[in-house]
């Protein structure tokens, strides 16, 4: 957590008992020094505190301590003391209102609003204020103070929305990263596989060849050494060349991208194009893959969304020291029988294991490299 996060919470965690303070304090010495106070000073300083205290719960329950806050204004207003003339419960109906319409959501801080109102009109209506202006003014105010409360609430349901979709983004961010080393990978093993697998072939066939030409013609076997020592050189070129690609980062590709472990976000991507709800992660140190289990990851979490209705889908890519495991988790939308035929087919060609459940599938690959006959 940040020392931004850390002070925030230090601060809501004390500013409403601050206030709550600063309020009651306020209230009771209006209360104890006003001309228009009636009634018995003990139950008028008791009111005072039943209306301030509350503010502590504001944010915890708005609606219930905007209600309990009005509410009593008008009960101590007709029984007790004319709060109409002091300035203190004035402010804490402006702060009733505001609570209401910043930490409720719409329903809510419409019935605080109406709530709010009423009592206004109510406090008006005993202290028989007839004119327009002593009705109109406090309204505005009071609609004014709900409207301030409904744009902060706004502000700051945007504020945590763009939080979460940075976080969101940050780590995707890494997730793509880690999925491009492994196409990256797994595309320079491939190509060091076909060249070096190519190149010793056609050098122990020279070599075989060179010593059947011993004993027969040595300018022959010169010739078929020397062909083995130029594919020797001609292989250990090319590995530099496919090796020297992970230090050339502007290199420009010319073909389209084969799908694969590498090209899982642009898939995850065109589910969220779809309105799809897809959360990806991916864990441990990715590594070269044989192509099988490249594609057959790719296939089995596209096969995974396309057999999902709506609804938020969990994918989890754990790259392991011996396999590469994909959790997929379905939540509020019924997911297909999983596994479905394709899942299982390709589970089945990749000598992989699968599991299973309500919405819940797990498979796990083997990492191992696939043999080379030459």
């Amino acid at each position: 957590m940040s020392k931004v996060s850390q002070a925030t919470q230090v601060r809501d965690r004390w500013l409403d008992p601050a206030l709550a303070t600063v309020a009651l304090v306020a209230f009771e010495i209006e209360i104890v020094t006003t001309k228009h106070r009636s009634g018995p000073l003990v139950l008028n300083v008791l009111a005072a505190a039943a209306i301030a205290v509350p503010l502590v719960w504001r944010r915890r329950a708005p609606l219930t301590y905007a209600c309990l806050s009005v509410g009593l204004a008008v009960l101590m207003t007709a029984t007790l003391t004319d709060l109409t003339a002091l300035v203190i419960p004035g402010l804490l109906s402006i702060i009733a209102a505001y609570t209401v319409a910043a930490y409720e959501p719409q329903t809510g801080a419409l019935i605080g609003l109406a709530v709010c109102m009423v009592a206004l009109w109510g406090l008006l209506a005993v202290t028989r204020h007839t004119s327009v202006y002593s009705y109109a003014f406090p309204t505005v105010t009071l609609a004014a103070s709900w409207a301030v409360g409904r744009a902060v609430r706004a502000s700051r349901l945007l504020n945590e929305e763009l939080g979460r979709k940075a976080e969101r983004i940050a780590a995707e961010r890494e997730s793509r990263e880690l999925l491009a080393v492994a196409d990256e990978r797994t595309r320079i093993a491939r190509e060091l596989h076909a060249v070096v697998a190519g190149r010793i072939s056609a050098m122990v066939v020279q070599t075989e060849a060179a010593q059947q030409l011993l004993l027969e013609d040595l300018d022959l076997a010169d010739a078929a050494m020397a062909a083995v020592e130029e594919a020797g050189r001609q292989t250990l070129s090319e590995m530099r060349r496919i090796l020297g690609v992970l230090r050339r980062v502007d290199e420009v590709a010319e073909l389209a991208p084969q799908p694969g472990v590498g090209q899982i976000h642009r898939l995850v991507e065109r589910a969220r194009d779809q309105r799809r709800q897809v959360e990806l992660e991916v864990d441990g140190d990715p590594g070269p893959l044989p192509a099988s289990i490249d594609l057959g990851v790719y296939r089995i979490l596209e096969e995974a969304l396309a057999s999902t209705g709506a609804g938020l889908l969990e994918a989890r890519l754990t790259f392991a020291e011996r396999d590469v495991e994909l959790d997929v988790t379905s939540h509020g939308a019924p997911a297909a029988r999983w596994p479905t035929l394709a899942m299982r087919e390709r589970v089945a060609l990749c000598d992989g294991e699968l599991e299973a459940g309500e919405g819940r599938l797990r498979v796990r690959l083997p990492r191992a490299f696939e043999e080379v006959l030459v």
